[in-house]
């Protein structure tokens, strides 16, 4: 296991790219279930690239902390989540991680995103 955050983004691709490539589409699906990758970023652009990686690597779907930043709110929140989803079109795990995030989700914005964002319903 490593750390997404500690590798530079290129090696990161590389990694997603042959792991996926280790896993075929019905191998998911039969054996294993989905390949989810952390697509967590600095903030919206960086998660972006790190979800088209992921979605050009194969993955079935990105496991999205907030991005750690200053006076981060619940509104910011819902539109990282809700432009990511508009853009990529495959499961999106919500991921509630105060340590990583700085920020502790509370539970009407978890229930509002899986209410309003279909492709993001796992928490």
């Amino acid at each position: 296991m490593f750390r997404a955050p500690t590798l530079q983004p290129a090696i990161l691709a590389t990694m997603v790219l042959a792991l996926c490539a280790q896993v075929t589409p019905a191998q998911s699906q039969n054996d294993g279930g989905p390949v989810i990758v952390g697509a967590t970023g600095d903030g919206l652009d960086t998660c972006r690239d790190y979800c088209e990686d992921a979605k050009n690597a194969g993955a079935d779907g990105v496991m999205v902390s907030p991005p750690r930043m200053p006076k981060l709110n619940s509104s910011y929140i819902h539109r990282h989540f809700a432009a990511i989803a508009e853009q990529f079109d495959f499961a999106i795990v919500v991921q509630d991680s105060p340590p990583i995030s700085g920020y502790h989700m509370e539970a009407s914005l978890l229930v509002d995103l899986c209410r309003e964002i279909p492709s993001a319903r796992t928490i």
